[in-house]
Order: C-alpha cells, then structure tokens, then sequence
C-alpha cells in the first residue's frame, strides 16, 4: 500500500515520550512547533495545574512552504463546513480560486481545527466565510488537501483596531504585492519542484552584509541550488536574477561555503533547495537579506 509522503506533517496533540515533555514534536519543513508545559505556582508545588499547550511558528519562509505545499492560491472562502465525525480534527471550507500558483485549481480544501471548540487546540487554524486566503496546502492522513497553522496561510482582508490603526490594510496590501511577484516567479521556474527539508549556510548572514548600503532595480532574486548526498553544493541555477554581478559572486560563495540541514534532516543525492535573496531599504539604504 502507497504512503503518503505528507502525512508526517499534521500536528500532533498529545506529549510523545521520545522528546520529553518539552520536545519538537511536530515538523514542518523549516518550521518547528514547540509545545511546553504551563504550571501555576501552588503551594510546595503540590498541585499541579492543568496542562496547557502552546504553538509556536518559528524559522518558516516563503520558499519553504512553497516547496512543501501541493497546492499554494489566492482564494475567497465562501462557505465554511463543521467538523465531522471520524474527520481527525478538519473542517472542510469551499473556495473560489482567485490565483492558483502550484497544483490544480481547487474548490474545497480542509483545514486543522475545531470549529466548535470541543476539541480545541492551540495550533487550530480558524477561517471563516466570506474573507481572502494565500492558501498553502499538502495531502493529510486522509489524502485530503489540508491547511496548518504553520504552513504560511493567512488572511489578507483581516480587520484590525480602526482607532489606533487607521490604514490596516496598507500593510498586508503590501505584503500581498510583494508576495504575489514572488509567488507568480516561483510558479513560472519552480512549481514542480517538492522537498521537505530545510538548509541554511551559516555564513550567508555575514556574506550578505557585505552588501549594505547597496541598491537594486530589482526586488529579489530566486536561486536552485543542488546538493549531493554530503550536502556539498554541486551547482546553482539562476531562476531569477536581483543582478548579474550579485549572482555570480553569490554562485561562487554557494559553492565554497558549509551548509547545514535542521534537525538533522536527510538530503537525498541531487537534493534541491530553493534559495530567495530579498532588496530591502530602510531610509533609501539598501541591504539584503534571505527573509522576505
């Protein structure tokens, strides 16, 4: 019988012995959700206070949920579904496709939570009818496409506080643009590409400040990179250029420099991973930075 590849990647509600009780117990690709323990202070510590769980989102990038994603779009949410029996904690939604930027065009997805909240979580994602999605999505336990709190969906018309913020909407308009061109990129050279694990080279940090104070026409460059099985970079293929000089002395640190996986990840021989390096300016200084 065929394994799902993704299954490995839903939440998990219970403490597993194997990492204590203050482990990682649930991966996504450059995403860990710590779970830990909330103890009230009681009297000589007799009394213990009821368990309390908390998710955490950290390390996650636009490129890695891409290429963890089966389906990554831009959708209005029209009609939300309560949970059903012997569904495993998913609610199912029915969507409009907006934008479709990997995988085929959907019109019902699932997503990790409890609508009624009788079997609550911290890490439910809760999305209601009627608002706009950047949906990233991957096959379940069921084979179902399904949605996470951590696999970089989030809502782009979401209200705020009027008073204290009179423009909400300018912020997330801005990072929807600015995703949007990303994501129209990664579709166009990427968008058959799938991996799980997450790399980083320690000294890309340091290599990229080098570069302070520089500006650039463009906004950001897409870069692939291929890794034997000893996780030495073999070769690097532009997918979009931030510029012609930046590439190539960006080629030449890839190839030299140490890269490492996440906790311990395995990178199978021909290993591909995508890599963004973004243009920010701050008070019309430029920089770069790996993170959008």
């Amino acid at each position: 019988m065929a394994t799902n590849q993704f299954a490995d990647l839903r939440p998990s509600n219970t403490l597993e012995q194997r990492h204590g009780p203050t482990g990682v117990i649930w991966r996504y690709p450059c995403v860990a959700i710590y779970f830990w323990r909330m103890k009230a202070l009681t009297i000589l510590l007799v009394l213990l206070s009821k368990l309390s769980l908390a998710c955490v989102c950290e390390g996650e990038t636009l490129n890695s949920h891409y290429a963890a994603a089966q389906f990554v779009g831009y959708v209005e949410v029209k009609e939300v579904f309560l949970n059903e029996l012997g569904s495993e904690h998913y609610y199912k939604i029915r969507v409009e496709p907006i934008a479709t930027f990997k995988g085929k065009q959907v019109k019902e997805l699932f997503v990790y939570g409890s609508l009624d909240g009788s079997n609550w979580t911290s890490c439910d994602l809760q999305i209601s009818a009627n608002s706009k999605w950047i949906i990233f999505a991957k096959s379940n336990e069921q084979s179902r496409l399904a949605t996470y709190m951590c696999n970089g969906s989030y809502q782009i018309d979401l209200s705020s506080d009027v008073t204290n913020h009179p423009n909400p909407g300018n912020t997330r308009s801005a990072r929807l643009k600015s995703e949007l061109k990303i994501l129209n990129s990664l579709k166009r050279t990427a968008s058959g590409i799938n991996y799980r694990y997450c790399l980083y080279a320690p000294k890309l940090g340091s290599f990229l400040n080098r570069y302070q104070g520089n500006n650039y026409r463009k906004s950001f460059g897409q870069y692939q990179i291929t890794f034997d099985e000893k996780l030495t970079a073999t070769s690097v293929k532009v997918l979009k250029s931030l510029d012609r000089r930046f590439d190539k002395e960006l080629e030449a640190f890839i190839l030299k420099s140490e890269w490492l996986a996440f906790y311990h990840q395995k990178v199978p021989k021909n290993g591909i991973y995508l890599l963004g390096i973004y243009h920010h300016t701050t008070n019309g200084e430029g920089y770069l930075s790996s993170h959008q």
